[in-house]
């Protein structure tokens, strides 16, 4: 089984500080500054340069988008730009990937390079957990546990969490322990579980219903680059030691070095050719 390495954005112990404007039920549990942003385990896009990911991301790839969109916000590969940030991730939202959505919600729930709207917020985290996102499952019932954003339902509460957790989400076991230290213990009645409706939220455009769902997620840390220095060379140099014929197709300038009856077909002069055609 491939190593999974997490990387948290913020130590739980922080996470988990008292705050007194909180619900009496939980401290400190509203979704803002809790969730780290996520990347679904998908075709290694981390590991693109920067140009070649942008092709990818003009090109409709919805996990580019999003990839694209989260290095602009940690300026990895880019100099940060919130608005590039946002536009790109909101391309990916709008394709409905539920980690995209997810992140939008977090950026939502902060005012992270968007106006802060909770209301918003809750929509997406909604969605992300009707779609069986574990983590989702678990935002969107800390946000049942208060009346800030909508009634607050316990009941619903638990059984949401109690759903991220069987779903693999380890931190939902505190909030679980939470609220039988505070007297409500439920049993959730599987006939008033709801059926998981994520392929009517995969299919609106036609999109996102197409590619396979997978929900290993990463955690991204703000202050530490997750790959070293050396694992950035090496996989520069595993993109430029690509076949020729593979790399002009993936630049999408094979028709115009064919053409042109270039003799210098090495990687370098490649991308340089796919930056001067735009």
């Amino acid at each position: 089984m491939k190593k999974i390495f997490i990387l948290f954005l913020l130590s739980w112990s922080i996470i988990y500080s008292q705050d007194s404007t909180q619900s009496k039920a939980f401290k400190s549990n509203q979704p803002y500054s809790r969730y780290p942003l996520i990347k679904a385990k998908y075709p290694s896009y981390q590991l693109l340069t920067g140009f070649l990911l942008l092709q990818e991301a003009n090109n409709g790839d919805p996990y580019a988008q999003h990839e694209l969109g989260l290095r602009f916000l940690l300026g990895k590969g880019f100099t940060p730009d919130t608005v590039q940030a946002v536009y790109w991730i909101k391309k990916s939202v709008a394709q409905n990937l539920p980690f995209a959505r997810f992140n939008f919600a977090i950026m939502l729930n902060n005012g992270i390079g968007v106006a802060w709207n909770p209301f918003e917020a809750y929509k997406h985290f909604k969605y992300t957990a009707e779609a069986g996102m574990p983590t989702g499952q678990y935002a969107f019932g800390i946000f049942l546990t208060d009346n800030l954003v909508v009634n607050r339902n316990y009941y619903e509460a638990y059984k949401w969490i109690k759903k991220a957790y069987d779903g693999g989400f380890e931190e939902a076991k505190d909030a679980l322990e939470q609220f039988k230290k505070s007297g409500f213990a439920f049993t959730i009645d599987s006939t008033d579980t709801q059926q998981n409706r994520a392929e009517e939220y995969l299919t609106p455009n036609g999109k996102a219903e197409l590619m396979d769902q997978n929900w290993e997620l990463d955690f991204f840390d703000f202050e530490n680059d997750s790959l070293s220095e050396d694992e950035e060379i090496n996989a520069v140099k595993e993109i430029l030691n690509q076949n020729t014929e593979k790399l002009k197709e993936r630049l999408g300038i094979s028709e115009i070095v064919n053409k042109s009856g270039l003799q210098d077909t090495s990687a370098a002069e490649l991308i340089n050719i796919a930056a001067n055609s735009g």
